[in-house]
């Protein structure tokens, strides 16, 4: 019998998604049978973000509206033979209500250890209907005090149902954590006062859903204490404290801050000319280069002074921005 798990978090923008298709890998990987299903109807995109959207024939409309059999809906993924994806569609016919889903859902039940259920945004028919056919609930929160305020009205209406809730705070800036910025997920979790499932940091990669397999070890710690019941949490903070972690922390901000593309301009990566202090051939001056090679792109930077060990050290790092110009468009 699988336990269905439905993914909500209220608001849009919390990573729903991309938190349901990342923890369906994640406990794939450990060998268990998982189906993701797309319970938004109408905004779907559960296919888009595992790259299926191209393999649907039927969806979940067409199970329920019996032009097909549950079987016929799922999608195999292609890296991970024991993970399937049910889409949903933009629209339907009729009203879909929670006895239609249960009943698609109890056919595939013994198929499955895991079946995960995309919620679509907000708390009305969608919401209702997603968390009437699960027994478990993953509230996906973000570390903002607006996103901490409907996570708190999404677990409300969940516990007044009695469903099982698990909180994930998803999309955590480490830098701004350890700088005081920004709300850390211990803070979150206190707020929230439910169990903490897990921290998962903030990836590019994973944002313009490039690659999936990017965050990888977050949704890895996430996975077992899902299914062992542990409590351990992914640290995305303490690369950003001590020496090192002050100086990712401003290279960081400089490049959020002063590293725009231009509108005219084509950015492209930054090269160091100037490497006065033959950085490099200490493990101490290794780290420091790709941390510049990472977040550097200026035309010239002093780092301040600052002590390794009983040493003060003044590094000077000359960079210089590659730009292709683009043809005007008249």
């Amino acid at each position: 019998m699988a336990r269905k798990i439905v993914i909500t978090g209220g608001k849009g923008g919390t990573g729903k998604t991309t938190v349901c298709a990342n923890l369906g890998i994640a406990l794939a990987r450990l060998n268990l049978r998982v189906l993701l299903m797309d319970m938004d109807i109408g905004l779907n995109n559960l296919d888009v973000v595992m790259k299926v959207e191209d393999k649907v024939v039927f969806d979940f409309i067409d199970v329920v509206e019996n032009r097909c059999r549950a079987g016929q809906a799922l999608i195999q993924d292609e890296t991970e033979p024991t993970l399937y994806v049910m889409p949903s569609c933009h629209s339907a016919k009729r009203q879909v209500t929670a006895d239609a889903v249960k009943k698609v859902i109890s056919r595939l039940s013994d198929t499955f250890d895991y079946i995960l259920l995309d919620c679509p945004a907000g708390i009305d028919v969608g919401f209702r209907r997603a968390i009437n056919c699960a027994d478990e609930a993953i509230v996906v929160v973000t570390p903002h005090l607006s996103g901490v305020r409907d996570a708190d009205k999404t677990i409300a209406q969940l516990t007044a149902n009695s469903v099982s809730v698990n909180v994930v705070v998803n999309r955590v800036r480490g830098d701004l954590v350890a700088s005081g910025e920004m709300l850390s997920a211990f803070e979150v979790f206190s707020l929230l006062g439910h169990t903490a499932l897990g921290v998962i940091p903030e990836n590019d990669e994973v944002n313009c859903n490039v690659d999936l397999h990017a965050c990888r070890k977050p949704f890895d710690v996430l996975a077992r204490n899902l299914t062992s019941g542990s409590y351990d949490i992914y640290d995305c903070v303490s690369r950003y404290k001590g020496v090192f972690g002050r100086l990712k922390r401003k290279f960081k901000k400089m490049y959020k801050e002063y590293i725009m593309p231009s509108d005219n301009y084509n950015r492209a990566q930054a090269m160091i000319l100037d490497d006065k202090y033959n950085l490099g051939k200490t493990g101490f001056f290794k780290e420091l280069r790709e941390v510049v090679a990472k977040y550097m792109e200026c035309d010239a930077l002093t780092v301040d002074t600052f002590s390794n060990g009983n040493l003060d050290i003044v590094i000077t790092i000359s960079a210089k921005k590659l730009y292709k110009q683009l043809t005007p468009v008249e």
